[in-house]
């Protein structure tokens, strides 16, 4: 088993857009929307404008579209907990996912490649805390210095080169419909999620298939396939939402491994039913 990184399977999405020959435009974003019953006005960061019959903010947690059109949605709040991530070596013999839920700090190594290895760890993050990416890997080296095995090697052979990340981790939920007429939420902008059942991504990806069997349903007013879209996916993305946030203040509570274990294998087992 293994796992991809973002900027692989950016890759291979963005050839695929390529060669269907639909135009993508880098580096701006979203001033003004303006709507009616026919389509929605845009205006662009850089002064362009546009109309459309449909506008999907898939724009993140920190989603514009979001903030220009639902001006009462919800704001994420930071859960407590911060997520390491570093892309480093594979180390020899290493043929399957590992998983620490006994230590205070969740951590965990996935294959990315045939030499390139995962590791994700989680510790408490204190409000306004911020780390600088050269302060980051020693800070990493010290929070495993509890860890053998793998993990250990990992610590030991990781470099300053090696790519790091540390992100304060945050959630949100909008409530249904994630729409208003023509102009529709998709992804971390309607829910995001802390990475505890490793499905932000995934979920988003099914939206994307889900809004657009709905979108194909011949004689129907589009925002009743936009509602349509967001009913079928707000309690699947609740439960992703609400498991994960769950998981997380267990483990700030200093919940047992067996405890942690069961609460993240019963959510992942609800999402392994037939949807």
């Amino acid at each position: 088993t293994g796992g991809i990184m973002r900027p692989v399977l950016h890759r291979i999405m963005q050839a695929r857009v390529n060669a269907l020959g639909i135009p993508v435009r880098l580096g701006l974003t979203v001033d003004a929307l303006g709507e009616d019953a026919d389509g929605v006005d845009v205006r662009f960061s850089d002064g362009s404008d546009g109309r459309y019959d449909v506008v999907v903010g898939a724009d993140g947690i920190a989603s514009r579209v979001r903030a220009l059109a639902f001006p009462d949605a919800v704001e994420p709040a930071e859960t407590g907990q911060a997520c390491w991530r570093l892309s480093t070596k594979r180390p020899e013999g290493f043929d399957r996912n590992e998983f620490f839920l006994g230590h205070q700090n969740a951590a965990g190594l996935n294959a990315c490649g045939p030499d390139t290895i995962y590791l994700w760890m989680l510790t408490r993050h204190e409000p306004g805390a911020w780390l600088s990416e050269a302060e980051a890997h020693g800070r990493l080296r010290r929070e495993l210095a509890d860890f053998g095995g793998t993990m250990a090697w990992v610590r030991d052979n990781m470099t300053d080169e090696d790519w790091i990340n540390y992100r304060p981790l945050a959630a949100m939920i909008q409530p249904d419909p994630w729409t208003t007429g023509r102009i529709v939420l998709l992804g971390d902008a309607a829910h995001a999620t802390t990475p505890h059942l490793a499905s932000g991504a995934g979920m988003a990806v099914e939206d994307a298939l889900v809004l657009g069997d709905e979108l194909e349903v011949a004689g129907r007013p589009v925002a009743d396939s936009l509602r349509a879209y967001s009913a079928r996916r707000y309690s699947r993305c609740r439960h992703v939402v609400e498991t994960s946030v769950a998981v997380g203040k267990l483990q700030l509570e200093g919940g047992s491994a067996e405890q942690v274990g069961k609460l993240i294998g019963e959510g992942l087992h609800a999402l392994a039913a037939e949807y």
